[in-house]
């Protein structure tokens, strides 16, 4: 069965428009944290894929209706 995911759009990971999960560096022996983000929203955005962290946040600014997170730790052993 497909998956209808309404409006969604994914943005772009690690160069391409995929995810690829945690990837810390390599010489990173330390637990490492990373905090995902969700946000809904009640309008699309209109931003090029390039487009920086901040440019995003103040777009979104006055349109997030609700948000999330979730911290994940990653270790390499």
């Amino acid at each position: 069965s497909v998956l209808s995911l309404g409006n969604a759009v994914q943005g772009i990971g690690y160069g391409a428009n995929r995810y690829r999960g945690p990837h810390p560096p390599p010489f990173l022996r330390i637990p490492h944290r990373y905090v995902f983000r969700s946000y809904v929203l009640d309008c699309r955005l209109n931003l090029l894929p390039a487009s920086r962290r901040r440019t995003l946040m103040k777009a979104m600014s006055g349109h997030i209706l609700q948000e999330a997170s979730l911290l994940g730790i990653f270790r390499r052993t």
